[in-house]
């Protein structure tokens, strides 16, 4: 789905029609989930390499995915410690695709701490540090790189609208009382208030009671979207650029200076799965897809400022960045 807190819905019904320890679990979604990330690939791939034959690159794709060098990671939210892992092992750059800020908060709390501070402490430590941790072995960086500097970390994600329209289409009423109804769903609710007990005034047995028959629905919306904000002002605080990206992407990466990568499409009726590649043919795919999509994206203060002279300015009437 789009956004992970309409992933948590999803948790218990996946763990009901197969148990994790089962044989079908192990077997045949592997299997399915394998030949969804061939198709989305290829997809995403024609969709931005040009002048490029489409079946050519469903070849490579499916060999890439066949290397040794590429490989299944795990469901979602199981998957956040292995791309806390990639953040925390880069050297120089951190290039990040994502559709919010706080990646699996909601279903998770714990395991997205340890991820958002290693985005912050890559910006907190310098290169030199890098160095002597043994987070640039083999690395190439660029000549006359300071290494007294931190990394570089770029992080491109869904505009606040398109953010807001994404959440509320995954995660509506019905679906969020549907889960909320289920004692998995509940205690995921319970744990992420509980997590964060500055977010919510109150019991958050109570407020769950309203978000399940609708009348807090509102509130918990604008809960996660101001979570969202604060969490984008402490990452820009703390250097990490920040952009808007014009389109919603189906693909989320994270791009340790392209030696190595997380990766995980959109699923629309299924857990979000990762993958992690070694692979330089897919880095450099995924690096020249970022840089695209980079380029014509939208500056965090660019948005802002045109949002200060026009609160209904959506991203697509600022102009691009540098221009």
């Amino acid at each position: 789905m789009s956004l992970e807190e309409a992933q948590a819905s999803v948790l218990a019904r996946t763990s009901k029609t197969s148990p994790e320890g089962s044989d079908d679990h192990k077997t045949l979604r592997p299997m399915v989930d394998v030949v969804t990330i061939i198709l989305a690939i290829a997809s995403v791939a024609f969709a931005y390499v040009q002048k490029r034959d489409s079946s050519e690159l469903k070849v490579k794709t499916l060999a890439i995915l066949n290397s040794t060098s590429t490989g299944y990671v795990a469901e979602f939210p199981r998957s956040i410690p292995v791309i806390t892992n990639i953040v925390q092992g880069a050297c120089g750059d951190l290039s990040i695709t994502i559709d919010v800020p706080g990646y699996g908060e909601y279903s998770d709390p714990q395991a997205f701490y340890s991820y958002m501070h290693s985005i912050l402490d890559l910006r907190h430590r310098s290169v030199a540090d890098n160095f002597k941790a043994g987070n640039c072995v083999g690395k190439t960086l660029e000549k006359g790189r300071d290494l007294a500097g931190a990394a570089n970390v770029r992080m491109l994600m869904f505009s606040p609208e398109d953010r807001e329209a994404a959440l509320r289409k995954q995660l509506t009423k019905d679906v969020l009382a549907k889960s909320l109804s289920d004692p998995s769903g509940r205690a995921v609710f319970i744990n992420f208030f509980k997590s964060n007990p500055g977010m919510l005034q109150g019991d958050p047995v109570n407020f769950l009671a309203k978000v399940k028959d609708g009348s807090g629905y509102e509130r918990f919306i604008c809960l996660l979207l101001a979570d969202f904000a604060d969490q984008e002002k402490e990452l820009r605080k703390a250097g990490v650029e920040m952009r808007y990206a014009r389109e919603p992407s189906i693909m989320r990466v994270w791009l340790q200076d392209s030696e190595a990568a997380a990766f995980s499409f959109d699923h629309s009726n299924e857990t979000e799965i990762a993958f992690q590649t070694r692979d330089p043919k897919l880095l450099n795919n995924f690096k020249s897809i970022f840089e695209q999509q980079w380029n014509a994206s939208v500056a965090y203060a660019d948005y802002w400022n045109a949002r200060e002279k026009s609160p209904t300015a959506k991203i697509n009437d600022v102009n691009k960045v540098g221009t």
